[in-house]
């Protein structure tokens, strides 16, 4: 046996070197390992590792729990509709929705005076037009012309979209709570993660074609007719998109109860709403006590005239939060825009764009126009809510740190796009109308935000944050190392 420091030729029973005195246990290993030196080993064989895929067979435990969680999901938010449209029938009295309601129909929709006061004295608020709300207030109208004998001349047609974000958010938490149920049901009967997805799928399949189903049918003969001059208006849902936002709210929201991780920005969800919250509030108390006519066009409808307007109006606290998530997109870049029809709704002349960097354009403006809207655009761009939403956004990404690692930035940033798609589709009235010598839909407006250019505002906002995040964590870090 030998020493394995100095190699020194020992007896079978010391435990210590005689030479170094270094300890002599597990030297038996060593002279294993020697001769086993001796011996070349044989060459490993390198098994392929089978690869499991997803299997797709027909398990009637996730076609029932997939049956149980649309049904449910949608027989929750048909209950929420009757409720809210009982609980909510002071709305029809509410001047803010009925200013808003005679701006869209004589301004956006061109109907005469008459008729205007007639049809907004017939419409009133259904649970049809609640559960419509919910899944993003997709309507879809027929103006026509009654002859003698009966015959009915269609005008026009046209498709308003009027997203109450409110009520958008009621129903998501209805079917956040019907999945996070069905999530804990499936878990016990043991269904494998594909089997959560396909029943994910299936489910809001059958939710969004049961509340088409419901709204086909319960707004199919509603009409509002005027003997003179014989004008029928004829009001339903636009069910093609009502079908593809209550599949994508559905999707959505039961994700999010099903487990979907969202750990890379739970605390960016949290610390921005926090600040939505605050920052809504400080602007309540700004508001208050400040003049919103000093600095601004009389006529115009600023957010803080309309709340002067309406302070005690429960109608726009229920459209305050469009207006709160409209504002924070602005704060990150993207263009505010008051166009077509829908520009004369709140009280502009021309149609307007609004960005926090560059500010207008205003176009088509005459010389006794542009002082006035020059106050207005320097009133909203040097206000100082857009800046602390921005610095809000800042800090809830630099707690949720996105920046630690390309693959926490890639599902951050995936998740924070798909969020500010579903604020824009949920925030964002538009109109288009169809005459009856016009083969095609005429976009006669936005009020808003474009899809694509606030999606591109905020994935700059955020990579440039992440990009200057990195370098200062590399910087920190190697002025640390010696």
């Amino acid at each position: 046996m030998r020493c394995p420091s100095c190699q020194t030729e020992q007896n079978d029973d010391n435990r210590f070197c005689r030479s170094c005195g270094s300890p002599l246990t597990g030297s038996d290993s060593v002279e294993q390992n020697q001769s086993d030196s001796s011996h070349p080993a044989s060459p490993k064989v390198r098994r392929k590792r089978q690869v499991e895929w997803p299997s797709f067979k027909l398990d009637v435990r996730w076609v029932k729990v997939a049956l149980i969680m649309g049904v449910s999901a949608f027989i929750l938010v048909l209950a929420l509709s009757f409720g809210l449209s009982y609980a909510l029938n002071f709305l029809d009295r509410s001047n803010l929705m009925v200013n808003l309601a005679y701006s869209i129909f004589e301004n956006a929709l061109s109907i005469p005076v008459q008729q205007t006061v007639y049809f907004i004295n017939e419409v009133h608020l259904e649970f049809w037009e609640l559960l419509l709300l919910i899944h993003g207030g997709s309507l879809h109208g027929t103006l026509g012309k009654v002859s003698t004998l009966g015959n009915i001349t269609a005008l026009k047609d046209f498709n308003l979209y009027f997203p109450v974000f409110f009520f958008t958010f009621l129903g998501g938490l209805i079917i956040f709570a019907v999945s996070r149920i069905t999530h804990t049901f499936s878990r016990e009967k043991g269904l494998t993660l594909t089997s959560k997805i396909l029943c994910l799928f299936i489910g809001g399949l059958i939710y969004s074609i049961l509340i088409s189903i419901l709204l086909w049918i319960t707004s199919l003969s509603i009409e509002y007719s005027l003997e003179t001059p014989n004008l029928i208006l004829s009001l339903k849902a636009n069910i093609t998109a009502t079908m593809v936002r209550s599949f994508f709210l559905f999707i959505a929201m039961g994700g999010i109860g099903f487990g979907a991780s969202l750990k890379p920005i739970k605390q960016v969800l949290i610390y921005l709403t926090l600040f939505l919250v605050l920052i809504g509030g400080l602007m309540f108390t700004s508001w208050h006590l400040s003049n919103p006519k000093s600095n601004s066009m009389a006529q115009t409808n600023t957010m803080q005239q309309v709340w002067k307007d309406n302070l005690k109006d429960p109608a726009f606290y229920i459209l305050y939060p469009n207006f709160l998530l409209q504002e924070q997109l602005y704060a990150l870049g993207g263009t505010w825009k008051a166009s077509g029809n829908l520009a004369q709704v709140l009280s502009f002349e021309q149609p307007v764009e609004l960005n926090i960097i560059k500010g207008g354009p205003f176009l088509s403006l005459v010389d006794s126009e542009v002082v006035a809207y020059e106050q207005f655009e320097n009133q909203v761009k040097f206000t100082w809510h857009p800046y602390a939403l921005v610095l809000g956004v800042l800090f809830a990404l630099s707690r949720g740190k996105i920046h630690l690692d390309i693959r926490t930035f890639v599902t951050s940033m995936f998740l924070i796009l798909l969020g500010t798609v579903a604020i824009i589709e949920f925030t964002t009235i538009r109109l288009k109308i169809n005459l009856n010598n016009q083969a095609s839909a005429v976009d006669s407006g936005i009020i808003g935000f474009s899809l694509l250019q606030a999606t591109i505002a905020v994935f700059i906002v955020c990579t440039v944050f992440a990009l200057i995040a990195s370098a200062l964590r590399v910087f920190k870090q190697r002025r640390v190392v010696p």
